[in-house]
C-alpha cells in the first residue's frame, strides 16, 4: 500500500482485540455476544465490528460524548456502532456500519433527497434530511458509512463538518486489519454466502463473492466478460461477485474497484443478461432521490446514459445495453473521480 491518508495508521505495533478472532477464525465467541446493542467503550466496540471504529477528536461548543453502544456481529445480523453527542439543549446521533447489501457507492444512505455536498477528511459527504425529517449528514471513512442525525436543537453545518473532519480510529491497527481488506473478505453478507439482506434486498448479498476474477470463467460466461482497461488514478480491483438464477433466466456479475489511498472511494460495475425476468435496472426512484438525471453520452466505443448527483464531485451513474447485456456503473462522490475520469472508465470496457 502506498503512503496515503490511510498509510499513517499502518505502522503502530499496539495489539488490539481482533474482530476476526470473534467472528471468523475461532468460531462463535464464548460467551455469545448480546443480541441487542450494549454500552461499551470505543476500544471494546472494535472487537465486535467489521469496520474501523472512529472516535471524536473535536466537539461542537458545549457538547460532549454522552453514550456509545455497539451491536455485535452475530450469525443473525451485521455489526453497527452508535454514539450520542449532547449538551446545552442540543444533541446528535452518529451511526457507523459497513454497507454491503445495497449499492456500495451510495454516498447519502440516510438522506431522503438530493443533498448538499461538503468535504471532511478528504472525503465527499452530503447534508440533507433523514427519513424522519431531521437535519442530517452522510459520509464515509475507511470504507464504512457514517450516518449523522440531529436529534435535538440545531447545529451549524460547519460544526457538523468539523465534527466529522476530526473523527479518528480508536485503534489505528484496525485500518490495516479491517479497512484494507477487500469487500469479499470484509463484508458480512459476502462471508455469509448468497442470501437475502435487509428489507429482503439481494442486490449484493445474492452474489457469491471472491477476490479471484477466475470465478467469472468458472461460471461459464467468458464471452460476456467486460473489464475496464483504464481506471482513475490510485483505483485498483477489489472484489468480484457472481449470480446465476436459471429459474428466472438471470445471470450477472459485479466488479468493485477501490481507491488504495483512502480505502473509501469506490467504483461498482454490474452486468446482467437482458433476458432476465428480474428487474433489470436499479431502483426506478434512484434518479429522483439522488437528483440524478441520465443523459446520452456518445463515447468512442459506445453510447451510454450518464448523470451525476452534483458537480464537480458528485456520485456518478451510467446505464446502457450492449451485446445483450445491461450495464450499470456507479462511482462514489469523490475528489478523485470527475466527469472525464468516469467517461474514460466507461469507454475503456472491453472483452477480456
Amino acid at each position: 500500500m502506498s503512503e496515503s491518508v490511510a498509510g499513517k495508521y499502518l505502522s503502530s505495533e499496539k495489539k488490539i482485540p481482533r474482530f476476526w478472532g470473534r467472528a471468523v477464525e475461532m468460531g462463535p465467541p464464548n460467551p455469545l455476544p448480546p443480541g441487542e446493542p450494549f454500552e461499551c467503550t470505543f476500544e471494546e466496540a472494535q472487537a465486535w465490528c467489521n469496520f474501523v471504529v472512529l472516535r471524536p477528536g473535536w466537539f461542537p461548543a458545549g457538547c460532549h460524548l454522552s453514550n456509545v453502544t455497539v451491536r455485535a456481529e452475530t450469525p443473525e445480523h451485521y455489526s453497527s456502532l452508535r454514539m450520542l453527542i449532547e449538551g446545552q439543549g442540543r444533541s446528535l446521533r452518529l451511526k457507523q456500519f459497513y454497507l454491503d447489501w445495497w449499492i456500495p457507492t451510495s454516498s447519502d444512505t440516510n438522506l431522503t433527497g438530493p443533498g448538499i455536498p461538503f468535504i471532511a477528511a478528504g472525503i465527499v459527504g452530503y447534508f440533507g434530511r433523514d427519513y424522519k425529517g431531521r437535519e442530517a449528514a452522510c459520509i464515509h471513512r475507511f470504507g464504512s458509512v457514517l450516518e449523522l442525525s440531529v436529534t435535538e436543537g440545531n447545529f451549524q453545518p460547519k460544526e457538523i463538518q468539523d465534527f466529522l473532519e476530526h473523527l479518528e480510529p480508536e485503534i489505528p491497527e484496525a485500518v490495516q486489519q479491517l479497512a484494507a481488506l477487500p469487500f469479499a473478505h470484509l463484508s458480512y453478507y459476502a462471508r455469509k454466502g448468497p442470501s437475502r439482506g435487509p428489507w429482503d434486498y439481494d442486490l449484493l448479498s445474492g452474489c457469491r463473492w471472491s477476490t479471484d476474477r477466475e470465478i467469472l470463467r468458472q461460471e461459464g460466461f467468458p464471452s460476456k466478460i467486460y473489464y475496464p482497461t483504464q481506471l482513475p488514478p490510485q483505483f485498483e480491483f477489489d472484489s468480484v461477485g457472481v449470480c446465476r438464477e436459471p429459474a428466472s433466466h438471470h445471470w450477472e456479475y459485479q466488479l468493485i474497484f477501490r481507491h488504495r489511498g483512502n480505502l473509501t472511494d469506490n467504483l461498482w460495475l454490474r452486468a446482467a443478461g437482458q433476458d432476465t425476468e428480474k428487474i433489470l435496472w436499479i431502483s426506478p426512484g434512484l434518479d429522483r432521490r439522488m437528483g440524478i438525471r441520465l443523459h446520452p453520452a456518445h463515447l468512442k466505443q459506445r453510447t451510454v446514459r450518464v448523470g451525476s448527483s452534483s458537480e464537480p464531485y458528485g456520485e456518478r451513474v451510467a446505464q446502457w445495453t450492449e451485446n445483450g447485456i445491461a450495464f450499470e456503473v456507479h462511482a462514489r462522490a469523490s475528489l478523485s473521480v470527475g466527469q472525464n475520469e468516469f467517461l474514460s472508465l466507461l469507454d475503456s470496457l472491453a472483452h477480456e
